[in-house]
């Protein structure tokens, strides 16, 4: 098995930067997940909100296998204070999987918290979390609160391995 897994969806590219970062200071496997709809543009805009707010769900596309990773790190946007649709489908389908998982949310602070709470009624607690606002992820404030966010994994996974 292997240790970490990142898995991001994005429509802005605020999410893979972040993704690439913590993939990196985990030295974890990246994964991405595509959506069937492209929310690109002002009517993407609009869409995305409506479907995340109506709690839709995306036919999606991933490529790696969490059930064969110790943690997996989430990586998402928050739209109109909601999950994504495909990260909301990626859930769904991948539940089980992510007993142990991390979280990395980002967007408009005010929207945070409600999001944060959505994907904790949906999957309980992240081994470890960090909330993102999307005009501090080029900064030196968000590389710190990676790397403490990424302390958080690889602690959870020394435990494990002590465990084993």
């Amino acid at each position: 098995m292997k240790d970490v897994l990142v898995v991001f969806f994005t429509r802005t590219g605020n999410s893979e930067r972040l993704a690439d970062e913590i993939s990196i200071k985990l030295h974890g496997d990246i994964d991405e997940i595509k959506s069937e709809f492209k929310y690109l543009g002002i009517s993407g805009f609009i869409r995305a909100g409506y479907r995340s707010v109506t709690k839709k769900i995306d036919q999606i596309e991933f490529q790696k296998d969490p059930s064969k990773y110790k943690i997996v790190v989430l990586v998402s946007p928050i739209w109109a204070s909601n999950i994504p649709p495909a990260i909301r489908s990626y859930i769904n389908k991948n539940k089980e999987s992510l007993k142990n998982y991390g979280l990395i949310i980002n967007g408009a602070m005010k929207e945070n918290k409600k999001a944060y709470e959505n994907f904790k009624e949906l999957l309980g607690n992240p081994v470890s979390e960090y909330v993102a606002d999307n005009s501090n992820i080029d900064y030196e404030i968000c590389q710190k609160d990676l790397e403490d966010f990424a302390d958080k994994i690889r602690y959870k996974l020394e435990n494990e391995e002590e465990n084993e």
